[in-house]
């Protein structure tokens, strides 16, 4: 559904978004539970799709790139990621992606981008896709513009995270997560009044 048609796949690697400071955390090494991404190389453009740890089903994060939009790609040195640099808009970075499909997914990014068209400053790239429509959607709305599926929106799950750890996750769907953060911070509470 989300190929258009004669959109042609060449590479798929696998990663995980986390930032490795995140790991000294509380609930840092959690992320790697569930930040699992699926790296699809096509022909037209870069897909970036949220998954599940068994790579069963697909979540709510679809994310794309154009290849002209990629400033740099770059490997890392000691650990196994790759590391995608825009002109304009977040960097992304993922870990835990085997050395020698980095090193494929790498190859080939630079190879579409010497034959990608001119970076345009002022050319809207749309880089949010709906998890239902895969609609390419500007960042931060409510709902779909196409097919109306309604967004679990950050900022709401980071205010549900203030006034309680686990609150924002289970917001968002990961039930586990946030049950682990709720339980923990419970724990931690409860031992700071009673001591």
């Amino acid at each position: 559904k989300i190929l258009s048609e004669n959109e042609t796949v060449h590479r798929v690697g696998k990663g995980t978004a986390y930032y490795p400071a995140e790991i000294f955390l509380g609930n840092g090494w959690l992320t790697m539970l569930y930040n699992h991404y699926v790296i699809v190389e096509s022909d037209v453009r870069l897909l970036i799709i949220n998954i599940n740890s068994r790579m069963i089903h697909p979540t709510h994060y679809a994310y794309q790139m154009s290849y002209e939009e990629i400033k740099k790609v770059s490997k890392g040195l000691i650990f196994s990621k790759i590391m995608l640099t825009r002109y304009k808009g977040k960097r992304r970075i993922f870990n835990s992606v085997k050395r020698h499909i980095a090193k494929d997914l790498a190859l080939f990014i630079r190879e579409r981008m010497k034959s990608a068209g001119k970076w345009v400053e002022n050319r809207s790239y749309l880089e949010y896709l709906c998890p239902s429509c895969f609609e390419p959607l500007e960042k931060g709305l409510a709902d779909c513009t196409s097919c109306r599926t309604e967004f679990k929106l950050p900022k709401k799950a980071m205010l549900r995270s203030l006034l309680l750890p686990g609150l924002g996750d289970i917001y968002l769907g990961h039930r586990l997560l946030g049950l682990l953060e709720l339980t923990f911070s419970v724990v931690i509470w409860i031992f700071v009044l009673t001591s």
